[in-house]
């Protein structure tokens, strides 16, 4: 098969119309001769929200539900309330333990009877039901501020939830450290 001689200044490829000849979703003009210039990309686009022809009318906007009050509160009472009564009974577990220790003379509990254990285990099994109630007063006061439930009381809940462990294991700690 032979090739038609080189000529120099004109390209060695035909130009085909191409299958895809119509106007480009790119901006600037068709490098291809024969097509159309096209519009910048998104110039010819309505504007968005604005009513489009063949679609009725747009939506109208949905009001705001506002938000109960009652997750804000439940989370601050549950908080509130976990942090004042796990700090009494954080007390009440600090001299039990309090009493081990000055009894036995050791931290390690691990070798003692369950009838000597028995002033331990119904305070600290208390205590740890008033921390989990108040990991979940935490969890709804999250869950409040975001709704927008409440807001003042929810942050405060959220604050407050921060704080109360180390109120309520300090408290413990001075209790167990105080007869020593």
């Amino acid at each position: 098969m032979a090739q038609p001689p080189y000529n120099p200044g004109q390209s060695p490829y035909q130009q085909q119309p191409s299958p895809y000849a119509g106007p480009s979703p790119y901006a600037g003009s068709s490098p291809y001769p024969g097509q159309q210039p096209t519009v910048p990309y998104g110039a010819g686009a309505p504007p968005y929200g604005a009513p489009q022809a063949g679609y009725g009318m747009p939506p109208t906007p949905v009001p705001a539900k506002k938000a109960s009050p009652v997750l804000g509160i439940v989370s601050f009472l549950l908080v509130i309330g976990a942090g004042i009564v796990g700090a009494w009974y954080g007390r009440s577990v600090g001299n039990a333990y309090n009493l081990i220790l000055q009894q036995y003379g050791t931290w390690d509990t691990s070798g003692l009877s369950p009838s000597e254990l028995a002033p331990v285990q119904e305070p600290t099994m208390i205590l740890f039901a008033i921390c989990i109630a108040g990991l979940v007063g935490w969890i709804l006061a999250i869950v409040a501020t975001v709704k927008g439930s409440m807001r003042p009381l929810s942050v405060t809940a959220l604050v407050l939830g921060v704080i109360a462990p180390f109120v309520i294991f300090g408290v413990f700690g001075q209790a167990v450290l105080a007869g020593m």
